[in-house]
């Protein structure tokens, strides 16, 4: 999974006592340091660190931790992290469990500038200044409407592309891909507010692409660890089936187990909700034909069940059993009569919701083997890999949408909204009778969709 390092024999039973409680089953090892100071512990931190390493490091020694990361070259998906007490073996195990959370926030989240340009690792000098949370993601938005929204909100011109980091209660910090912080947002509900507006300091000529060079070690290191964690939870004659929604973690999935194990052994299995947004079942079908595979299509029925039970709704999303009992189905069809030698590889990561971050990358579900090989990587990584691989995002991704799912989700919030109203997907959606319900029950009116009422109730008479 991946290693934590610390100075002394004493610092490492402390950690272990914090993983046995908090991380059970998670595979994580602890190395450390001899228990060297000075120039000996940083020395000795050159010759150990590798990708996939968070350092745990009490006040006592936190300045020679950081100066030998200062000289490091760029390793990607490594981390340093201050545990705040004179040594670590002296904090509490929820402190350790928490600096060890952070550390997965920085492998997944970090962010330095170096050359002009954002590069997606941690750097304690020239990184960008974000409070690093368990929950926090990123992701890119590369579009022109993006730009558009978020100029109009800015009240100044903005090119794309930009990084947004999602950290709490619905707080995002906006960047260019110079690394330019260009504002604070808050995406609610019922409205998108501008909580700070960066002075406009200079002009970023980066482009994805650029992020893209920038990025290639990264991205490099990223397939690498998915290798090594399907070699070593996979045998050779195992059956895998990936849950693909169209989403960027189920394609980055499908395209790594494509890509690693060949796409004879990995069959897709996907749901229309009978709600989905079109760009969605166009992007299954162009990804299909660009892996040269099938998948199986497996119908739920939402639009029926909405006809009678109304619109799903915060609190009350039944919608979500009926589409997992439609995935399960397509499982099972898969898969035939076998229960063994099957493993399902979804794209779980760590940051898209608090039960998610909990959950180990190896667990039985259903009687399955599930992995999460993607769970320590953040949306921007996700999707620079499928870039780098010429498949391209979901449409919706880059006109600025941050997770994927049906046109009428009650989580929909305000920014999403805005982007399908400025983009072709409100174009494509105005007429459906199920999205002028969502219209209707959000009261969203104005010159975009007007006398949603009258209309919707002529539909069902």
């Amino acid at each position: 999974m991946f290693r934590i390092l610390v100075r002394g024999r004493k610092d490492k039973r402390a950690v272990e006592k914090a993983l046995d409680k908090f991380y059970s089953g998670w595979g994580i090892s602890v190395s450390s340091l001899h228990g060297l100071r000075g120039d000996s512990l940083s020395e000795e931190l050159h010759s150990s660190i590798r990708p996939f390493t968070i350092v745990l490091s009490g006040r006592r020694d936190y300045s020679v931790f950081r100066s030998s990361f200062e000289s490091l070259d760029p390793r990607p998906f490594t981390a340093l992290v201050l545990v705040d007490r004179s040594e670590v073996r002296n904090a509490r195990i929820e402190m350790i469990s928490h600096a060890i959370d952070i550390g997965r926030a920085l492998l997944r989240g970090a962010a330095t500038v170096k050359e002009g340009v954002v590069r997606l690792y941690y750097d304690p000098v020239h990184g960008l200044d974000l409070r690093y949370t368990p929950e926090m993601d990123n992701f890119l938005v590369t579009s022109e409407v993006g730009g558009i929204i978020l100029s109009q909100l800015m009240k100044r011109e903005l090119r794309p592309p930009f990084i947004f980091y999602k950290l709490k209660e619905g707080r995002h910090e906006v960047y260019d891909a110079c690394g330019n912080k260009i504002g604070v947002l808050h995406f609610g509900h019922t409205e998108t507010s501008v909580v700070e507006a960066s002075p406009d300091t200079s002009t970023c000529n980066a482009g994805p692409e650029d992020l893209l060079d920038a990025n290639r070690l990264v991205l490099v290191e990223m397939e690498k660890y998915i290798r090594e964690f399907l070699e070593k939870n996979i045998e050779e004659d195992t059956l895998v089936i990936v849950p693909w929604s169209g989403g960027k973690d189920s394609t980055a999935m499908l395209l790594a187990a494509t890509r690693l194990l060949g796409k004879d052994r990995v069959h897709a299995v996907s749901v229309d909700t009978g709600v989905e947004f079109p760009e969605t079942l166009e992007y299954l079908e162009h990804v299909s034909r660009k892996l040269g595979i099938e998948y199986t299509l497996v119908k739920a029925g939402l639009d029926k069940a909405i006809l009678q039970r109304g619109l799903p709704r915060l609190g009350e999303r039944w919608c979500t059993g009926m589409k997992l009992e439609a995935l399960e189905k397509g499982i099972r069809s898969v898969a035939g009569g076998r229960r063994d030698k099957i493993v399902v590889l979804v794209g779980d990561r760590d940051a898209e919701s608090k039960l998610r971050v909990k959950r180990p990358p190896r667990r039985i579900d259903n009687g399955r083997l599930l992995l999460s090989p993607l769970k320590l990587f953040g949306g921007v990584q996700i999707e620079l890999y499928l870039i780098s691989h010429g498949i391209g995002l979901n449409p919706l991704y880059n006109y600025g949408f941050y997770r994927i799912g049906c046109f009428i989700c009650p989580s929909l919030r305000d920014w999403e909204l805005r982007v399908i109203s400025k983009s072709r997907l409100g174009k494509r959606l105005i007429g459906n009778i199920f999205f002028r319900k969502l219209i209707c029950d959000r009261r969203i009116t104005g010159e975009w969709f007007n006398g949603c009422r009258r209309e919707v109730q002529a539909d069902n008479t």
